[in-house]
């Protein structure tokens, strides 16, 4: 069996109301390494700051290529309810986009917003096959990181079928900085996040991680990265090897 024929729908979203913990970093990174492997993927850029299409556009504009020749595509979404719109109307098109990307082979990603009052993300967060959260180890995004999870356990109450598995990456971890303690509290932040979900191996900050491109990742990048997101690929796809790719 080829492994291509493995490659079932998954839906993946990254989410976590505090800015600047590496969403649409790893969006865009992960996006690029499922790709090299040769897994289909469609990335539903829903971030209200469009980072990702900006970037695509700027990417085939550089390159001089089409739309048509990156590895992935992007679709965006516009996440904030229009003026004219009634919000079970607003809530249909969401479901809609939702019943779409749950048809598609291979991963789905969506770059959401952190701004958790937005309407659209109810029905994206119910439905989606993981949550994956970045998170760095400073004490604003621990607090909201906290937040987080309780939005999405009130979530869970009032959607009895959501199915959802919370994936949390501690990312931009520099080695050797901090003190004795504040590594003890890390420790302890993870093993908390680990009774809530999955906590991934741990992301260095890197500068070549905010270098990071639409249509292919480095060598260097996939140094930084592999462990965590082979990780979560064995989650997604157990049966998938790199080795009979």
């Amino acid at each position: 069996m080829s492994n291509r024929n493995i490659f079932k729908n998954k839906t993946i979203a990254f989410a976590n109301q505090k800015g600047g913990c590496g969403k649409t970093t790893l969006c865009t990174l992960f996006a690029d390494y499922l790709s090299e492997l040769g897994i289909p993927v469609c990335v539903v850029d829903a971030d209200l700051q469009r980072t990702i299409s900006y970037i695509r556009s700027e990417n085939l504009r550089k390159d001089q290529i089409e739309a048509g020749e990156a590895p992935w595509t992007v679709q965006t979404f516009d996440i904030k309810r229009p003026k004219n719109s009634s919000l079970e109307d607003f809530l249909k098109t969401v479901n809609g986009l939702m019943e779409a990307a749950s048809t598609l082979k291979g991963c789905v990603l969506f770059d959401t917003p952190g701004n958790l009052t937005e309407e659209g993300l109810t029905p994206i967060y119910s439905n989606v096959d993981y949550i994956i959260c970045p998170y760095i180890y400073d004490q604003a995004t621990l607090s909201s990181t906290g937040v987080f999870i309780t939005v999405v356990d009130v979530l869970r109450k009032s959607y009895p079928d959501m199915k959802a598995k919370l994936v949390f990456i501690p990312n931009a971890v520099q080695k050797g900085v901090g003190l004795q303690e504040e590594h003890e509290m890390w420790r302890q932040i993870d093993s908390i996040f680990a009774k809530k979900g999955i906590v991934t191996p741990k992301i260095d900050r890197k500068v070549c991680l905010q270098r990071y491109s639409t249509l292919e990742i480095t060598k260097e990048q996939k140094d930084v990265v592999s462990p965590c997101f082979d990780f979560i690929i064995k989650k997604l796809y157990p049966s998938f090897t790199k080795d009979s790719e």
